[in-house]
């Protein structure tokens, strides 16, 4: 379960922060002289170190109590940083999105990681 919600939960707040009711007001990045490309990577950026690493932090201390090894979950936990960053970087590239950009589709399905 640790591995299923560090994988799945990044690219569903992405999804959540793509969308929005105010898509409308997306006209502003249109409008100022900020690179739309890296907005689209500052989404990622802002999900990976606000949601994901907080995450991990609080599984690396339940990890450590359970296994008592730090260089075993130090590891673990890198790996499970790398491979969510990493389908981090593949749902980025798959469908770039502006933050807020989108209308709410309600009732649809998340964009898979492959396609």
């Amino acid at each position: 379960m640790i591995y299923l919600a560090a994988t799945l939960l990044p690219p569903t707040l992405r999804q959540s922060l793509i969308h929005s009711d105010a898509y409308t007001a997306s006209w502003i990045y249109f409008a100022t002289p900020a690179d739309r490309g890296r907005l689209v990577l500052a989404t990622k950026d802002f999900i990976f170190a606000c949601f994901v690493l907080p995450y991990l932090a609080l599984v690396g201390v339940l990890l450590l109590y359970f296994f008592r090894n730090p260089l075993h979950v130090l590891l673990e936990l890198l790996l499970l940083a790398l491979l969510t960053h990493f389908l981090l970087q593949l749902t980025t590239l798959f469908s770039p999105s502006l933050p807020f950009s989108q209308p709410v589709q309600k009732g649809s399905v998340p964009v898979p990681y492959c396609c």
